[in-house]
């Protein structure tokens, strides 16, 4: 599963982040981040995996759900 924008959003805010602390968190900009969290360019292999090992290290798992 990859993960979206409104994923990356909804993980920072239960963290207590901001984009920036994001952005410092993966060594990406706040610029990248932002982009990424409004789907508004493709996204990168190495940048989704950056963004999603971040997470994972500070506890946030993205995981597939079943739709109800």
């Amino acid at each position: 599963m990859t993960i979206t924008g409104p994923h990356v959003k909804a993980a920072r805010e239960l963290l207590g982040w901001t984009r920036g602390d994001l952005a410092i968190e993966t060594t990406l900009s706040v610029a990248t981040i932002g982009i990424f969290e409004d789907d508004k360019a493709p996204r990168s292999v190495e940048t989704i995996h950056t963004i999603r090992l971040a997470l994972q290290d500070s506890g946030v798992e993205i995981v597939a759900g079943e739709r109800v």
